[in-house]
């Protein structure tokens, strides 16, 4: 049988010349799919450490002593009193016991500044009003992994799921560990049927968790490519919604009785990518007004804000 299944494999080689999904190159075998293991070699996860709570790679240390006010000053201020300057989100740093990222430190303590306001945790609130505890991805939105999102979205090509479902569950395990449940991000029902399906769902499925489909869109919301954070906050105001009660996952005895799916549950919000934030921390609002005691996302990739 598995002499046959290389004939077949041989033989579909030579007559499609099938050609890797990112580079273009012709597959030699099709052990990974559409894609070409030196393409899925090619993907770059985040350099440890990461910030706790939204998954950024933390500053260096030269950096860290930086934002921390140690080895930069004001001229000024140097010449009055020989104290370094310190900005708001570096208090906020010296302050916060947990390994964050300055703009996180600084949403934690309320804190103003350039970083807050134009990270991606700056776009979807402070972490006082925040509803995702902790967020994790694979690695930075572009290169070989923006390919292979694009891919799977917009060629069509539901294969690329399980080995980047795959790496999700390698890269952003920490996350994963004591969760109770995987809910995708859903898509409007028009956008779904176009696609044909639904990339979160097919990530979802490859973490081994129970995978349930919760949260459901209200409308059709604008495509957010384009636009600014303030626009994605306010295109995505109440555009999710707990699925109604008489589709929810249990057996239709006891759905009568169950009053909310996910009370004290630590669930994972799983989507392809991560932007701003806004369209997640619209489905983790749902979830923790469900009664979700954490809500924690992991997605394939992210846009990091990475300050220098």
């Amino acid at each position: 049988m598995r002499q046959l299944a290389r004939g077949a494999e041989a033989a579909a080689l030579v007559v499609l010349a099938p050609a890797c999904a990112c580079c273009g190159s012709v597959l030699r075998h099709l052990r990974h799919g559409s894609v070409c293991e030196a393409c899925w070699t090619a993907v770059t996860p985040f350099p440890h450490p990461l910030c706790d709570r939204c998954g950024d790679p933390l500053p260096s240390l030269r950096q860290r002593l930086a934002w921390l006010g140690l080895g930069r000053t004001t001229p000024d201020r140097a010449a009055r009193d020989d104290h370094p300057a310190v900005s708001p989100e570096a208090a906020a740093v010296r302050q916060s016991p947990a390994r964050v990222c300055p703009s996180c430190a600084a949403d934690a303590t309320g804190a103003t500044g350039a970083t807050g306001a134009t990270g991606a945790a700056g776009a979807a609130g402070t972490s006082a009003t925040r509803s995702v505890d902790r967020a994790r991805a694979i690695g930075s939105y572009q290169g070989t992994l923006r390919q292979l999102i694009h891919a799977l979205k917009y060629e069509r090509r539901p294969s690329i799921a399980s080995p980047l479902g795959r790496l999700m569950r390698q890269h952003a395990a920490d996350v994963l560990t004591g969760a109770d449940i995987a809910v995708p991000v859903p898509l409007h029902w028009s956008k779904r049927r176009l696609r044909g399906f639904n990339q979160s769902e097919l990530l979802a499925a490859q973490l081994g968790l129970p995978v349930v489909a919760l949260v459901r869109r209200t409308r059709r919301t604008r495509p957010q490519v384009h636009l600014s954070g303030r626009d994605r906050l306010a295109n995505v105001e109440s555009a999710f919604a707990l699925r109604r009660r008489e589709t929810w996952p249990w057996p239709r005895w006891l759905r009568g009785r169950v009053v909310t799916p996910v009370s004290g549950l630590t669930v994972l919000l799983v989507d392809d990518v991560s932007t701003t934030g806004a369209t997640l921390e619209a489905c983790a609002r749902v979830l923790k007004q469900a009664g979700a005691a954490q809500v924690r996302v992991m997605t394939a990739a992210r846009v990091a804000t990475r300050r220098r």
